[in-house]
C-alpha cells in the first residue's frame, strides 16, 4: 500500500526563514524557534482585538465527567 510508505512532509517546504527552505525537521524545528523567541519580550497591543467581532455562543449539552 502506497500510502503508508514514509513520505516528505510537503508543508515544511513551503516555509522559508530567512531565506532558505525549512526541509528537514531540524530546520523547521530552528525557525519556529528563533521566529518565537523574537516576539518573546516585545509589547503587544491589544486594542487589535476590538476589532474582532463578536459570534453568538453555542449552547453545550451538560455531560458528566464518567462521560467525558
Amino acid at each position: 500500500m502506497n500510502w503508508v510508505n514514509k513520505h516528505k512532509l510537503s508543508t515544511t517546504k513551503a516555509i522559508k526563514y530567512e531565506g532558505n527552505l525549512c526541509i528537514t525537521t531540524k530546520h523547521l524545528w530552528e525557525a519556529l524557534h528563533a521566529t518565537f523567541n523574537s516576539a518573546l519580550h516585545r509589547q503587544i497591543d491589544k486594542e487589535v482585538l476590538n476589532e474582532i467581532g463578536s459570534k453568538p455562543t453555542s449552547i453545550w449539552v451538560l455531560f458528566s465527567k464518567e462521560e467525558f
